[in-house]
């Protein structure tokens, strides 16, 4: 699905230097990726909770991440996991099961030697160093496999808005399916009677419809919406 849209659009990509960029821009306008829009403004999460159906209780996921599993947009490992998007599912689990079959070590360098004969990694390295002509060819499954926060550039009006960040997804999930497994969270229900309460309170405070999505397209769809 990338390629095919980066194919059918390539202008609106040309200033995306890395796949990450250009999983950022794709989400943005509506395609699945394995990016997952977060805010580091609770006021931000709250706003989204109770801005939908009024019937029933909204949530706030509260996401607890260390430092040591939050990334800047030009990580290294960033790449690698935005890279994984141009890969087919067998690669991909190429990948995993190689590493659950022959890697053991609890030392990353030992994992890295361990991980090198994976065939399926060749493939990996490609798309990197056609991204990144000096990254070394030297991958720990480990990094693989995780959840990282990221910090974008504020490349889009809706995410510097919206204060956003993203959680970038690696190859692991557990036997429910669970990809969030090395994150903690903590949820806040917002009861339904209350949402409208607090959607009129967040306004106030400059958090509304029309500050999260700042683009033309949905201010004339707010101002269709007020004028008819």
């Amino acid at each position: 699905m990338l390629r095919q849209m980066i194919a059918e659009n390539p202008f609106e990509f040309g200033s995306d230097p890395t796949t990450f960029d250009k999983l950022v821009r794709a989400q943005h306008y509506g395609l699945p990726t394995r990016l997952l829009d977060v805010s580091v403004n609770p006021l931000v999460g709250l706003y989204f909770a109770c801005n939908d159906s009024f019937r029933e209780d909204g949530k706030v996921l509260i996401i607890k991440t260390s430092r040591q599993k939050h990334r800047y947009f030009d990580s290294d490992t960033v790449s690698m996991l935005a890279n994984l998007a141009f890969l087919k599912r067998s690669e991909k689990d190429s990948l995993l099961d190689y590493a659950k079959r022959n890697v053991s070590s609890s030392v990353a360098s030992e994992r890295i030697q361990q991980f090198k004969d994976c065939k399926a990694l060749d493939r990996l390295i490609q798309t990197l160093k056609a991204e990144k002509a000096h990254f070394r060819p030297e991958v720990d499954p480990w990094d693989l496999a995780i959840v990282v926060s990221v910090t974008p550039k504020k490349s889009h009006e809706r995410i510097k808005a919206q204060d956003g960040q993203f959680l970038i997804f690696g190859t692991r999930e557990d036997s429910s399916g669970n990809h969030l497994n090395n994150i903690d969270l903590d949820e806040l229900i917002i009861p339904s009677d209350k949402k409208q309460e607090i959607l009129r309170d967040l306004a106030l405070l400059g958090i509304s419809e029309k500050t999260m999505f700042p683009e033309i397209d949905k201010s004339a769809t707010q101002l269709k919406k007020k004028y008819s």
